[in-house]
């Protein structure tokens, strides 16, 4: 569950040749993307908007 004002997902157990371009693909259904801060280590951290995107973003990723 997304902490109140919570507008920032952590995606995880990424492929090593997931790009930005490929995880912004992926997550752009769920809103307008403001920031992604991908890691060398297989994940990332994606800024939305608004805090109703996050909730798409975790039910794209089946997490309730």
């Amino acid at each position: 569950e997304r902490p109140p004002g919570c507008k920032t997902v952590f995606v995880g157990g990424l492929p090593e040749n997931a790009t930005e371009e490929i995880i912004k693909e992926v997550f752009d259904q769920c809103g307008e993307i403001v920031a992604i801060r991908k890691s060398k280590k297989n994940f990332c951290h994606i800024r939305f908007s608004e805090e109703f995107m996050v909730d798409k973003a975790l039910y794209l990723s089946g997490v309730s």
